[in-house]
């Protein structure tokens, strides 16, 4: 039975303009639709249990922390084993405080073992417990304790940002944002989320959605691919544009993707129509045209991929996944004895399509939605985020066009 309380959101959320990235029409005429979508078992094969990381290390800082690592580690050499024996014995005493120096330089020399991690914890507690004016102003360690935990892949440690002992000490964006990676990267998808309202209700950020922070939501929300995971990506998204934050393209091709899968084709034509996009790369393109399959318009599918193929190019670019190509001919060869040759002519564009090398072959949908999102110096306006998370292989003039007119991705 439907949730009365999503459908209510839903209601409300038509009501409203979306963030940056989309236009000021708001969601209209497709509220009926949404609810009347027949349910399908046809999903695309897809590894929800891949591991991989989606920023880079580069984006959160993780290989800067390794070169210091290294040039810590060599100057301490042969001293290290002392260095811990020494400042193990003089946290135990109560009356010692701990240096900021003592305690960066553990995090530098600290390995994944449980002697090290342990004392690295206690350290913190100690730290935590001094006269928090003699911290005020000073280094944030937060940010570099998860780079540590990224770097050891410990996700014990990404859990500690939980704990209300450590509520000052993880309070950066950069904290949550590259703790939650960890969990993301781990499988602890739940964890992700649940990380994400914590923090976000919590912490007292200068945004209410840091947009990294809120893309690796939608992914998690993503990968679970559940009901409650779909409805709670609906509310956060909701959130987020009543808030007037920004959602990223990444986030989005998750929220688009989700939506299909759970059903709601039709929220996804509808966001994808107030983005008011002049051109669309293959990741939008693909899931574009899986919903309209998905709602049986075939023959807006046959005239989106008709168009691709006449375009008057010197180079043809890939358009679309292999995986949902295959999805959207299974779906048009159930379809009614009717449409036999709507049916012939999607068939005859798919062998065109291939022909023209316009298919991309080598990865799926949910490898370009989950592929790891580098560094990148923007290039036509300054932004406050340093990543990448547009789809790096369509590198046409009309993506080129679509980054100078500054549409945040």
């Amino acid at each position: 039975m439907a949730n009365p309380v999503f459908f209510h959101n839903l209601r409300q959320f038509n009501r409203l303009n979306l963030p940056r990235l989309l236009n000021n029409n708001g969601f209209t005429n497709f509220e009926s639709k949404c609810l009347t979508v027949p349910p399908t078992s046809m999903t695309t094969t897809i590894n929800l249990q891949s591991k991989r990381q989606l920023f880079s290390d580069e984006v959160l800082g993780v290989d800067r922390f390794v070169q210091l690592r290294q040039q810590v580690s060599q100057r301490f050499g042969s001293q290290k084993p002392i260095f811990f024996e020494r400042l193990a014995e003089h946290i135990a005493d109560d009356k010692n405080a701990i240096l900021s120096e003592d305690l960066k330089n553990l995090l530098f020399l600290c390995d994944n073992t449980d002697d090290h991690i342990d004392l690295l914890k206690r350290a913190i507690d100690k730290f935590e417990k001094q006269n928090q004016s003699l911290r005020f102003g000073l280094f944030q360690f937060g940010p570099v304790v998860m780079r540590l935990a990224r770097h050891l892949n410990n996700v014990d440690m990404a859990m500690w940002i939980f704990k209300p002992k450590y509520k000052e000490f993880f309070t950066q964006i950069s904290s949550v944002t590259i703790a939650m990676d960890i969990l993301l990267e781990n499988g602890r998808y739940q964890d992700a989320m649940k990380l994400f309202d914590y923090a976000t209700n919590k912490f007292d950020f200068d945004v209410k959605y840091p947009v990294d922070s809120a893309v690796l939501y939608f992914a998690a929300c993503y990968k679970l691919n559940t009901t409650e995971s779909f409805e709670s990506a609906f509310r956060v998204l909701r959130s987020i544009q009543m808030s007037n934050n920004q959602v990223k393209l990444r986030g989005l091709y998750c929220f688009l993707t989700l939506a299909i899968r759970q059903n709601h084709p039709n929220i996804t034509l509808e966001v994808i129509r107030n983005l008011n996009l002049k051109t669309m790369n293959i990741i939008m393109q693909s899931i574009r045209l899986l919903a309209l399959a998905r709602i049986n318009r075939l023959n807006d599918v046959a005239d989106i991929i008709q168009f691709q193929l006449n375009k008057d190019k010197p180079k043809k670019y890939q358009i679309i996944f292999n995986d949902v190509l295959a999805e959207i001919l299974e779906i048009v060869k159930k379809s009614d004895d009717k449409h036999k040759e709507l049916v012939t002519k999607i068939d005859s564009l798919a062998k065109r399509l291939q022909e023209s090398n316009m298919i991309e072959m080598n990865r799926t949908l949910d490898d370009a939605i989950m592929s790891t999102i580098h560094f990148q110096r923007r290039k036509f306006r300054q932004s406050s985020s340093t990543a990448n998370d547009d789809d790096e292989d369509n590198n046409s003039s009309e993506q080129q066009q679509w980054r100078q007119q500054g549409t945040t991705i």
